[in-house]
């Protein structure tokens, strides 16, 4: 596996996007969120900006380089290296108030592990991933779920917009388009009706994943 060029622009102030690789052995793209109110482990505002969605991505990161050469099934070593993070962030919690549907942070994840001859695909939330096989077959992998919920979201935020003269950007703060957005949050790694499964601090989405073994 060889990374050949890498872009990454943020949707923020602050870069919650993540990328790590192994020219041998994995590639691993986060695309982070942090929760709809205020952070609760990071104040954006203070000279070391840093946001709760950058710090996942980042400890997530660093338990898969961790565990990557110890644990050998793909989905197995997402769910111990989630198993660690929940604990993590539990702990910098102890005191606060806050609600998990909505603070939680979270990130879309696209992971390739290669062991031996086989090449795994494992890809939680909004990440495209294009693979091209020696016989030049293409292959799409992507999940349509959280972004059917986003155009909502998106479509009522250009509505408002244009009614009150405001740029998209600052239209998502607007009361009606956060509303859907927590109803939206609401319903993460939820296997209930409109449910989407992301990266997030629950084990059990890692089986809701679209999952793919590939003959190198």
């Amino acid at each position: 596996m060889r990374l050949i060029k890498s872009i990454s622009r943020a949707g923020g102030k602050i870069n919650e996007d993540y990328i790590l690789h192994n020219d041998y052995n994995y590639v691993l793209l986060l695309d982070g969120a942090s929760g709809l109110q205020n952070n609760l482990i990071h104040n954006s505002d203070t000279e070391d900006a840093s946001t709760d969605a950058q710090w996942f991505v980042e400890e997530f990161a660093r338990l898969i380089m961790c565990y990557v050469d110890s644990i050998t099934p793909a989905k197995d070593l997402v769910k111990k290296c989630i198993s660690e993070l929940k604990q993590e962030y539990n702990n910098l919690l102890k005191g606060k108030e806050h609600n998990l549907s909505v603070f939680e942070p979270s990130a879309s994840m696209a992971f390739i592990k290669r062991t031996g001859g086989i090449i795994e695909l494992l890809i939680l939330g909004d990440i495209t991933v294009i693979i091209k096989g020696r016989n030049n077959e293409v292959s799409v992998f992507f999940d349509d779920s959280v972004q059917a919920l986003d155009n909502k979201a998106l479509t009522v935020a250009k509505i408002v917009a244009a009614e009150q003269q405001l740029n998209v950007c600052d239209a998502m703060s607007h009361g009606s388009v956060r509303t859907i957005l927590e109803q939206n949050r609401s319903r993460k790694n939820s296997g209930s009706e409109g449910g989407y499964w992301v990266l997030g601090l629950q084990e059990d989405a890692v089986d809701h994943a679209i999952y793919q073994q590939l003959n190198e």
